[in-house]
């Protein structure tokens, strides 16, 4: 040995050692007791977080606890890292921030997707419902009284620190943990892999989430060929349409068409005993109604979404095709599809949409429903107070649209040789049900909607967006509003033989109003008309005389009502 050379001490620094190392004998046992309990604790957290595609959409503990692939795979993973027994930390650092953030990834897509399964009834395409995020807060803010707005915000953002923070902590002390020795290596990994076994015979076993991560990754890498697949699937179901109007035809008869669709206008009141009194009151309605001329059938429908997402379903009233996601809403925004509104101005008809709630709309939108007229928000020049969700009282937008619309054409205006179409999207119904505009018998004195500051609302302020404790009375409430407005409004039309009016529900109401996996998926659509002919023409596509729909078990779907309305005027749908 060379002179002046030391020998290495092989202990290792003081850093590098293990907990029970560094503790005094009398304490290892306590804090390896201990570690083995936090490590249980860990391994728990992650089952859970990783489970949550399953438990949020079906909330139930035993559903939370069921075992899911990627937890004992990500476990004896660590197990194996550990069993390398280096000691680089830095390469533990990466990992343990690596797998926190996957994890944390794995739980947001979890949470979105089972929220939207829950709620909506469909899958979530994250590149598609990313741009959503920034309008869902908006909602929020728009709904919520700011201190609560303020109070969501933050707890969501604490929920956020406390679950990464979580994460971090369990996937590092299990890492940490499998390195004090082999025994506990085996001992960890033998009891994940028995837990796993015994919960998948109890309570059974669950897909992975990698595999939904993995979807979600093809969809926004190859989007555009899936929309392109949408499309062209939504092309050939809407194929039997493309030749089938018959309003253009020679000597064809070309009616009025109003179009009445009333948010979340659900089967729901027909069927759950706490509104046993909305039939009767509905029936009052329907008499006002036939004292003024009016014939009455009715029927139920089935829409593409449950609780939300109206414009699946308005686009598929109006396109006669299916849209029930995101994905084949793009894809028919990308297709060929032709709608109600194309095939009427091709009939010689002025098309006109009226939605008080919506912002804008963007050129692909104006291209597949070619509305000769759209009234949104800022076009309504409404100068009250917002009623809850929506901007403007439904009974405001019909107003407007009658004196920008109607009224002119009684008076033999420009445009009262051509047949028109209006459809009013009418939001006043919309969730969270917190505010009831007072009904203004008067309808001359609505003007641009002033009057409305200085009369009373009724009021359900404890409904807000995130939560409620009067959804069920508050959301009867606002549907009889705006059935009453309608009610009232084609009570003062003057008489026309010709009109043909539709009055129906874009989807049930949200949970707790309506189950999702409880309730049908159906909506009651109304048709009014003073010509008894009328009905006889619908009378071939299951309409019945009356204002309360009969509950059917297979009703046609939304996307049937253009091929209906074709049939109904002498139009041949063949649908293979």
């Amino acid at each position: 040995m060379r002179a002046g050379r030391q020998l290495r001490d092989p202990s290792p620094a003081p850093d590098e050692r293990s907990i029970d190392e560094r503790v005094p004998l009398r304490w290892s046992g306590l804090r390896g007791a201990l570690g083995t309990v936090f490590a249980a604790v860990a391994v728990l957290l992650l089952q859970v977080l990783l489970a949550g595609f399953y438990w949020v959409s079906d909330p139930a503990p035993s559903v939370a606890l069921a075992p899911i692939w990627d937890a004992p795979v990500l476990v004896l993973l660590l197990v194996g890292w550990a069993a390398l027994g280096r000691g680089w930390r830095w390469a533990d650092r990466t990992i343990v921030i690596a797998l926190t953030v996957l994890v944390f990834l794995y739980f947001l897509i979890g949470v979105g997707q089972g929220f939207a399964l829950r709620e909506f009834g469909y899958d979530v395409v994250l590149r598609l419902h990313i741009a959503y995020v920034p309008e869902l807060f908006r909602m929020m803010y728009n709904a919520e009284p700011l201190g609560w707005f303020v109070f969501y915000v933050a707890l969501l953002a604490l929920g956020v620190i406390v679950i990464v923070t979580a994460i971090f902590l369990s996937i590092r002390h299990l890492i940490r943990y499998a390195r004090v020795g082999r025994r506990r290596q085996i001992g960890l990994a033998a009891a994940v892999v028995v837990a796993t076994a015994l919960g998948a015979v109890t309570l059974g076993m669950n897909g992975p989430v990698t595999a939904e991560a993995y979807t979600q990754l093809d969809l926004a890498l190859h989007l555009g060929k899936r929309i392109d697949a949408s499309a062209r699937r939504l092309e050939i179901e809407a194929a039997p349409l493309r030749n089938a109007s018959p309003f253009g035809k020679p000597g064809a008869e070309r009616p009025t068409i109003l179009l009445f669709v009333v948010e979340s206008y659900g089967n729901v009141l027909f069927t759950d005993p706490e509104f046993a009194d909305f039939p009767g009151w509905l029936n009052k309605q329907g008499e006002a109604l036939t004292r003024a001329g009016y014939h009455i059938a009715s029927k139920q429908m089935s829409s593409p979404v449950f609780g939300g997402s109206s414009w699946l379903a308005g686009t598929s009233l109006m396109c006669g095709v299916r849209v029930f996601n995101q994905k084949g809403f793009k894809g028919l925004m990308a297709s060929s599809v032709r709608c109600l509104p194309a095939f009427l101005k091709d009939a010689g008809y002025r098309t006109v949409v009226a939605a008080g709630n919506i912002k804008f709309h963007d050129a692909e939108y104006e291209r597949t429903l070619p509305f000769e007229q759209f009234y949104i928000r800022d076009d309504f020049g409404y100068r009250g107070p917002r009623m809850g969700w929506s901007f403007v009282p439904d009974q405001y937008v019909i107003d407007f649209v009658h004196r920008r619309e109607i009224a002119p054409r009684q008076a033999g205006g420009a445009a009262a040789d051509r047949p028109l179409m209006v459809a009013y999207f009418l939001t006043t119904s919309h969730h969270p049900w917190s505010v009831v505009p007072s009904f203004i018998p008067d309808w001359s004195k609505i003007g641009d909607g002033s009057v409305y500051t200085g009369l009373p609302v009724q009021e359900f302020s404890d409904n807000q967006f995130v939560a409620g404790v009067a959804y069920k009375p508050a959301y009867k409430a606002t549907i009889e509003y705006s059935l009453q407005t309608i009610e009232s409004y084609l009570e003062r039309l003057p008489a026309d033989d010709h009109s043909v009016i539709l009055i129906l529900g874009d989807h049930q109401p949200r949970r707790p109003v309506a189950r999702i996996k409880g309730d049908p998926w159906t909506v009651p659509i109304h048709l009014v008309s003073r010509d008894p002919a009328v009905l006889e023409r619908f009378a071939r596509v299951g309409f019945r005389p009356g204002i309360a729909p009969a509950l059917e078990e297979k009703p046609s779907g939304l996307e049937a009502f253009v091929g209906e309305l074709f049939t109904a005027y002498g139009g041949t749908v063949v649908r293979r």
